[in-house]
């Protein structure tokens, strides 16, 4: 069965609906109506069951995903978002054979990045090479920054635990924590 996904852009509550024609028009979180306007996308995953919803439900909520379910799997980086604007707390978790992995606007991740603006289609890549998670700027229109440093456009940059990624250079930009979970 097709699950749709509906994001309202003032609380960025995500509504999964069962068809197109079900599309909100008030949200149902924060009373908006702005959320009429967004567009409804289908949520790929074919095995979607009912605890994925749930899960969120809660995440705008109360709950905190627990850190380490999340990155039970070996050669594996989390992006746990700290701050920003986005008012949903997730993880992104890229595997080593999804790399590389383009994030962005358009790209993976979008179900939380698409209604920053300062964050480009395609900001930025992750790639695992030789055994090192590597990050490379897409030529993103508002730059990235590592623990505080910009990082040249199409440079490949080496990340480590507990690095934090800064999209942007403002002060609300949107800032990841980095988790690397490697079998030496």
């Amino acid at each position: 069965m097709k699950k749709y996904s509906q994001i309202c852009p003032e609380c960025y509550h995500e509504n999964i609906i069962d068809e197109v024609d079900e599309k909100f028009k008030i949200c149902p979180v924060c009373k908006s109506r702005k959320i009429a306007r967004q567009k409804i996308q289908l949520i790929e995953d074919n095995n979607y069951e009912k605890e994925d919803e749930e899960r969120v439900k809660k995440i705008g909520e109360e709950a905190e995903p627990v850190w380490e379910d999340i990155c039970d799997i070996h050669n594996s980086i989390c992006l746990k978002y700290m701050r920003g604007i986005i008012n949903l707390k997730f993880e992104l978790e890229i595997k080593e054979n999804d790399s590389p992995c383009i994030l962005g606007r358009n790209a993976f991740g979008k179900e939380y990045f698409q209604y920053d603006n300062r964050i480009s289609n395609e900001h930025f890549e992750i790639i695992m090479e030789q055994g090192y998670w590597k990050l490379v700027d897409k030529e993103s229109t508002n730059g990235t920054m590592i623990n505080g440093k910009v990082i040249q456009p199409n440079i490949m940059v080496e990340l480590n635990n507990g690095d934090v990624i800064k999209l942007g250079k403002t002060i609300t930009s949107t800032v990841l924590e980095v988790n690397i979970d490697v079998i030496s």
